[in-house]
């Protein structure tokens, strides 16, 4: 979902299925506050977010968003690096593999080699949008 907003900003469902994974103090009270500033607006929700002051978010939420828009900000621009790079960039950036890392669970070793895996796979790609068609198409058989 972190390539997929990257590759268009205009992906509500990515938006929202990334903004607090991990965790970063966004509860479903902001988000509702966002859809409804977005609405009142006339705004994409990832718009909404950029202006989280004017829809009534504040404190920890507001730390987590400006962080959350520096990250995907930063993987848009390094798209012409390859989905390989921009995917390893966002778990390494998002927290996502120190997440997994630290996770006592018996199967996080087997979800941070699928994860290498998909990098692996990422890097058989040049380009972002045909790597998310194709795992697009493995996904929905």
């Amino acid at each position: 979902a972190y390539l997929k907003l990257a590759a268009n900003p205009a992906d509500e469902v990515a938006a929202k299925r990334v903004l607090n994974v991990p965790k970063r103090g966004v509860g479903d009270t902001s988000v509702a506050k966002l859809d409804a500033f977005a609405a009142a607006e006339g705004l994409a929700f990832v718009d909404a977010l950029r202006r989280t002051e004017e829809a009534g978010v504040s404190g920890r939420a507001t730390t987590g968003i400006r962080t959350f828009l520096e990250l995907i900000d930063d993987l848009a621009a390094g798209m012409d690096d390859g989905p390989a790079t921009v995917l390893e960039m966002a778990l390494e950036r998002s927290g996502y593999f120190d997440e997994v890392r630290a996770d006592s669970d018996h199967l996080a070793e087997g979800r941070l080699e699928n994860l290498h895996e998909l990098i692996g796979v990422a890097g058989e790609f040049d380009d972002v949008d045909d790597f998310l068609e194709r795992v697009g198409l493995v996904a929905d058989t």
